[in-house]
């Protein structure tokens, strides 16, 4: 596991040798941090090997991506994929966040979005694509993030979390139309036949039906009553 020292040192080191602004995104920056920060030696056995940089949300006016990383332990050839994104919108700021460890006693430092943020983000996603969307884990990341936490949710945040993300993204009067987004959810087939296949190919998500997620959607639309300014 790089720690977050040695991530961070290797990201001030790429800055210096390049000139390269770490907060600036573009794909030869991010190679080039990326196999600085893989090239690290540490005490466990696992070579990480950077496979590609691809682009992701091509509509941001931000360039982001998603790396697969090859994770090679012996005989075990596993590979991950890490977003790497920047401009985005946090409400209202980030936070420490302590990652456990797994297979061993301590945590990590990272900071991280808050769980407003979060939220914010799965709504805007589904309200914005509605029944266009291919991402049925939107669905589920809603439905648990929110199920899980709701008890620890500030509203007030989360409605200017869900204003400041959509308005951001250029989506906020699609947001404000949740209630008509809802009935599209319920009356349409083809998300109920989406979600149908994604329980199928993910065992964890079957025992959750598709219109209690968008009940939760409309539960956390209805926040945005509670802000007058974003009647």
């Amino acid at each position: 596991m790089k720690t977050s020292e040695q991530i961070k040192g290797a990201i001030r080191n790429i800055s210096k040798k390049t000139g390269v602004n770490p907060n600036s995104l573009n794909e030869v920056s991010i190679t080039k941090i990326l196999n600085e920060i893989l090239a690290i030696k540490i005490d466990a056995d696992i070579e990480y090997k950077l496979i590609k940089l691809s682009s992701i949300r091509q509509e941001n006016v931000y360039e982001d991506f998603c790396a697969s990383i090859s994770c090679i332990f012996g005989k075990i050839n596993a590979n991950l994929n890490i977003d790497i994104t920047t401009g985005d919108v946090i409400t209202p700021k980030e936070i420490n966040y302590s990652y456990s460890k797994i297979l061993e006693e301590g945590t990590i430092p990272i900071m991280t979005y808050t769980i407003e943020t979060i939220l914010a983000e799965k709504f805007e996603i589904i309200s914005s694509r509605n029944i266009t969307t291919t991402r049925a884990r939107d669905f589920y990341d809603l439905y648990m993030i929110y199920s899980i936490y709701k008890d620890k949710i500030d509203k007030d945040i989360l409605s200017k979390a869900i204003e400041r993300k959509s308005k951001y993204r250029g989506s906020f009067e699609t947001a404000l139309q949740y209630r008509e987004i809802v009935e599209l959810f319920r009356e349409s087939d083809i998300p109920k036949k989406l979600w149908k296949k994604y329980t199928q190919n993910n065992p964890y998500a079957k025992d959750v039906d598709f219109l209690d997620t968008i009940s939760v959607y409309e539960e956390i639309g209805i926040v945005l009553n509670v802000n007058d300014d974003t009647k």
